[in-house]
């Protein structure tokens, strides 16, 4: 029996080594909204900080889930940008 492929779940912020997610079909600025809500300072890190969680639990820049999410067939249509976004996605 092979394992499933590995796919692009939700979006996650790695802040100070800490990987935070909020599921589909929430967006990044609902995770940020989320974390200040319960007590994070802004500025919410941006840039590398930000990606997906995939489906093993590990994260992945939006770069590197950009290659997953291609891979599996999980683009609603073409990139919007030069890296995936969850509008990608979901």
């Amino acid at each position: 029996m092979s394992a499933a492929p590995l796919e692009v779940q939700q979006v996650a912020i790695r802040v100070h080594g800490v990987q935070y997610t909020i599921p589909r079909p929430n967006r990044h600025a609902d995770l940020i909204k989320a974390l200040i809500k319960n007590g994070m300072q802004p500025p919410i890190p941006g840039g590398e900080a930000q990606g997906f969680m995939l489906t093993d639990g590990s994260f992945a820049t939006r770069k590197q889930a950009t290659f997953v999410a291609e891979k599996n067939g999980q683009l609603k249509h073409d990139l919007l940008g030069s890296v995936l976004t969850s509008e990608d996605l979901w």
